[in-house]
C-alpha cells in the first residue's frame, strides 16, 4: 500500500507520460496508480497464455478484475501473441484494445561466422566429451511441470531403443535435479551417460551451436524464447503446439501434440535420421524466420506506433 502512493506521486509529477505496465500485477497496481492521477496514455502488456483452471486462486481473481477494468483504464492492450490474446478476450478483455506484438531479437548479433561456430561445437564437444558423430538433442528449459519433462524423457526412451549414436543436453535452472525423473521414465541405468544436465547457463547460444537438433516440450507457453533463440542459431526444431510456437516455427511435421511422447519422438527421429546437410538446411528456414519476422528493430517499430495512437 506504501508503495501504491509512492507510485502515484512519482507519476504525479510526471509531464504527459506514457505509463506502461507489464503482466497482471503491474497492469493493476500501475494501471490503477496512473489513472488516479488523471493520466491516461496507459498500456498494458499481457505476456502469458496458460489459465488455470483454479478459480479462486490469487491470479485468476486479480486477472479478471483486470479484465473488468479493461474498457476503462487502458488505451491499448498489447499481447504478446495470438492464442494469448484470444484467451484473454475470452475472459473479458476489451478486443478493441488487443494489439498483438510479438518478442523481437537481436538478429544483427548473429554470428555468421561459420569458422567461429565450429570452434564453439568443437570446444563445448571437447569440453562435455561428445564424439564428433554423436547427434545431440538440446533443451533449454528450467525444471517445472509447466516445461513438461516428463514427456520429453519418455520421448527418449522411445529414441534410444533405436539409437545409440544420441545424447541429450538439458540446460535450465534445477535441471540437475531431474536425474530422478530420468530414472523413473527410462528406467534403464545403462542410458545414464546418455544424459547431460548442465543446470542453468549463460552462454546458451554455444550450447546450441554444439547440438544438432533442439527441442521445446512445453505444456504451455506465451510466446517461448527458447524456440526463438534456437532458430536463430540456426538449428532444426520439434516443439509442441504451445501458445505462438506452431506460428514461429511454421513446419508442421515437427509441430507436435502436447504431453504425446510418441510423436515428439518421431517428429526428432525424422531430425536423427536426416543427414547434417538436411539439419543445416532446415536450420537455415528457421534462421531466415526469425530474422524476418522477429528482428528487434521491427518489434520496436511496432511498439513506436502504439505509443503514437495512445498520445494522439
Amino acid at each position: 500500500i506504501f508503495n501504491f502512493f509512492k507510485l502515484r506521486k512519482i507519476l504525479a509529477q510526471q509531464n504527459d507520460p506514457i505509463v506502461h505496465t507489464w503482466m497482471y500485477n503491474a497492469n493493476f497496481f500501475g494501471g490503477l496508480a496512473a489513472y488516479s492521477v488523471g493520466i491516461r496514455n496507459i498500456v498494458w502488456c499481457i505476456r502469458a497464455n496458460q489459465i488455470s483452471k483454479k478459480k479462486f486462486n490469487p491470479t485468476a481473481i486479480l486477472r479478471k478484475i483486470c479484465a473488468w477494468l479493461s474498457t476503462i483504464v487502458p488505451k491499448k492492450i498489447i499481447c504478446v501473441g495470438n492464442v494469448s490474446m484470444k484467451t484473454h478476450i475470452k475472459l473479458g478483455y476489451s478486443d478493441r484494445k488487443c494489439v498483438v506484438i510479438p518478442n523481437g531479437y537481436e538478429v544483427k548479433q548473429i554470428q555468421n561466422d561459420n569458422q567461429l561456430k565450429k570452434n564453439f561445437r568443437k570446444d563445448v564437444r571437447e569440453k562435455l566429451k561428445i564424439n564428433r558423430n554423436e547427434i545431440v538433442v538440446i533443451s533449454v528449459a528450467r525444471f517445472h511441470s509447466i516445461k513438461d519433462h516428463f514427456t520429453f524423457f519418455k520421448a527418449c526412451k522411445i529414441l534410444l531403443k533405436d539409437h545409440n549414436n544420441i545424447k541429450f543436453l538439458l540446460l535450465g535452472r534445477e535441471t540437475k535435479k531431474s536425474g530422478k525423473l530420468i530414472k523413473k521414465c527410462i528406467g534403464n541405468d545403462k542410458y545414464k551417460d546418455k544424459f547431460l544436465l548442465l543446470g542453468e547457463q549463460t552462454n546458451v547460444m554455444s550450447y546450441l551451436y554444439a547440438s544438432d537438433i533442439f527441442c521445446l516440450h512445453s505444456a504451455s507457453e506465451g510466446f517461448p524464447n527458447a524456440l526463438g533463440e534456437a532458430m536463430l542459431a540456426g538449428m532444426p526444431c520439434v516443439t509442441t503446439a504451445v501458445g505462438e510456437a506452431p506460428e514461429m516455427l511454421n513446419l508442421k511435421r515437427y509441430i507436435v501434440n502436447i504431453g504425446c511422447s510418441s510423436s515428439l519422438a518421431a517428429s526428432i527421429n525424422l531430425l536423427i535420421n536426416a543427414s547434417s546437410e538436411q539439419r543445416i538446411k532446415i536450420g537455415c528456414q528457421n534462421q531466415k524466420r526469425v530474422v524476418r519476422k522477429y528482428a528487434i528493430d521491427k518489434i520496436a517499430d511496432q511498439y513506436r506506433k502504439v505509443y503514437e495512437q495512445v498520445n494522439e
